[in-house]
């Protein structure tokens, strides 16, 4: 990430959010109530900057920063926004290995969403999928699963069944489903994955398309489906799928050989 300081663009919007936040502060200290959300804005703008730089002490303290004001103008701030903010704090906790304070923070968010009636929300996806993987991660597998159908649920309803963000959620539920042992629960949510990312960026070469054809292909291999995996397979350039299956199998020669027969 420190080569992001040599990126012209990067600098430039660095500067520019660092900038208006000085001018925020002083307009907020002038009239807090509607200025307010405008310096809520400016704080978190800033931090993510600074998140990208992996400063995480000086993001976390803006992100807090941002709650407090959000805390103390609640009347003046919308409850999304106030949700929106635990949700990059704990995104930001995440980054910065702290597992048990992500899902705190992630589980306010969520807390804050049921008591102002937030269900709609792509927000709120984000914290139900981020919490399936932290619980996946943690082997806490009934919370996992538990976020990941909310996260789909409420995607699909305000985004479509077509949509790419809806196509990665599958795709993660696919994930979870393999590490469960569930492989014909996983292949059908790698086909679904496939089937949409295929009618949305309509190129073999996307990684999001790669990363689909890989996972099913693994899949319907070990289900003994080889004509399946051989499709998938076709569709990746070769060692793209040696390295998968490299990574898959943890570097068992033995095993990758087996998968790459059929590749």
């Amino acid at each position: 990430m420190s080569n992001l300081k040599n990126d012209p663009s990067f600098a430039k919007g660095f500067r520019e959010a660092m900038r208006n936040l000085e001018v925020e502060r002083r307009r907020a200290h002038l009239n807090s109530s509607q200025h307010r959300g405008d310096l809520i804005h400016a704080l978190t703008s800033f931090a993510g900057y600074l998140l990208k730089l992996k400063e995480f002490g000086r993001s976390d303290r803006l992100y807090r920063e941002a709650e407090m004001h959000a805390d103390e103008e609640w009347k003046h701030v919308s409850p999304e926004i106030r949700v929106k903010l635990k949700s990059q704090r704990g995104y930001l906790c995440e980054c910065d290995d702290n597992t048990d304070k992500a899902i705190l923070c992630y589980e306010n968010g969520l807390k804050i969403a049921e008591e102002n009636d937030i269900t709609w929300c792509e927000t709120r996806a984000v914290i139900h999928n981020n919490l399936a993987i932290l619980f996946k991660r943690a082997e806490k597998w009934d919370e996992s699963e538990h976020h990941y159908k909310m996260a789909l649920v409420i995607l699909e309803a305000i985004a479509g069944s077509n949509n790419d963000k809806v196509a990665a959620i599958y795709n993660n539920i696919g994930t979870f489903y393999t590490r469960r042992d569930r492989l014909r629960s996983a292949e059908r949510m790698f086909k679904r994955s496939l089937r949409i990312r295929d009618r949305f960026f309509k190129n073999d070469a996307h990684p999001d398309v790669q990363q689909s054809l890989k996972n099913l292909g693994a899949t319907q291999q070990a289900l003994g489906n080889n004509e399946g995996a051989k499709a998938c397979f076709a569709r990746v350039p070769k060692d793209e799928v040696l390295l998968f299956l490299s990574e898959v199998f943890d570097g068992d020669k033995e095993q990758i050989a087996s998968f790459a027969e059929v590749a």
